[in-house]
């Protein structure tokens, strides 16, 4: 018998039965990684079509392992997201140990989740070229996991004095591929920093690189930056002001619109400070 239509806003008190399986606890384990994620992210990572996500994402909600949100309607959409509940946080912490979860913060305000499922998209993404290549993504560091232990440098400031700036990307991430293993910043740009901001920035990694520090901390002796747009104006602005400052190939630029899963390591989306030609991120 096919299951009764269930509300996609409340629970209900005789929800169908349900047995988890593997690729389930697999979600829940993602859904702590990610925090906080949209039902179209978790549909790539984990389904093959969008009734399946639906339905097996109901019944999680329904048996209080993830819990639903609904942003107001834009352009027509109103996308679903999910976060672990209490179930699935119990479930965690017994059965793989995870003790220190962190959960989503619905106070930080809609700016801050818009750049959050920005950087969650460049995730999927790359998590799926990996899969498809046959890479391993071997390590993905967020940007709360950055903020716990930061790095710090020094940059003459306008009238020329030393200042102290954080150094805290919103991601990092290191890939093994047959090539070697390829390390990345990442820096996700919603148009809403000024291009004094993102120079400033960018002086700062330039400072950063120069003393080799990353070479220690991060086992690598090769790092790239990269900084994803909203817009491809934005993304040429940009690019344009890090090359006047002294940026080289090693920062990449694209634009949100640019980036799938199919073409963010292999294809020539990227484009390089001083590089009139565009490039891949990891040779075929």
């Amino acid at each position: 018998m096919a299951d009764k239509r269930l509300s996609r806003h409340r629970r209900s008190s005789d929800a169908p039965n349900m047995r988890l399986m593997p690729r389930d606890m697999e979600i829940l384990k993602t859904l702590a990684e990610f925090r906080i994620m949209r039902q179209d992210q978790i549909q790539e990572l984990f389904f093959a079509s969008r009734s399946t996500a639906q339905y097996r994402l109901s019944h999680l909600f329904q048996h209080d392992y993830v819990q639903r949100h609904f942003l107001p309607v834009y352009a027509g959409w109103s996308p679903t997201l999910y976060t672990l509940d209490k179930r699935g946080i119990s479930l965690l912490r017994r059965e793989y140990g995870m003790k220190k979860i962190a959960l989503w913060d619905n106070e930080n305000g809609h700016e801050f989740l818009s750049h959050t499922l920005a950087i969650h998209d460049v995730r999927v993404a790359v998590t799926l070229a990996c899969r498809e290549a046959g890479y391993t993504l071997v390590r993905w560091m967020s940007e709360s996991d950055l903020k716990a232990d930061y790095d710090r440098v020094q940059i003459p400031n306008d009238k020329g004095k030393l200042q102290d700036i954080s150094l805290i990307p919103d991601g990092y991430f290191t890939i093994q591929t047959p090539h070697g293993n390829a390390s990345f910043f990442l820096e996700m740009d919603m148009g809403t920093m000024t291009v004094g901001r993102f120079t400033t920035k960018i002086r700062a990694y330039l400072a950063y690189m120069k003393t080799g520090a990353y070479t220690q901390r991060y086992q690598t002796r090769s790092l790239r930056i990269l900084s994803i747009t909203n817009s491809h104006a934005r993304c040429d602005n940009l690019r344009v002001s890090a090359e006047s400052i002294g940026a080289d190939k090693r920062f990449l630029f694209a634009s949100q619109a640019t980036i799938t899963h199919e073409n963010i390591l292999h294809e020539a989306v990227w484009h390089g400070a001083g590089n009139p030609s565009p490039t891949a991120l990891i040779p075929k």
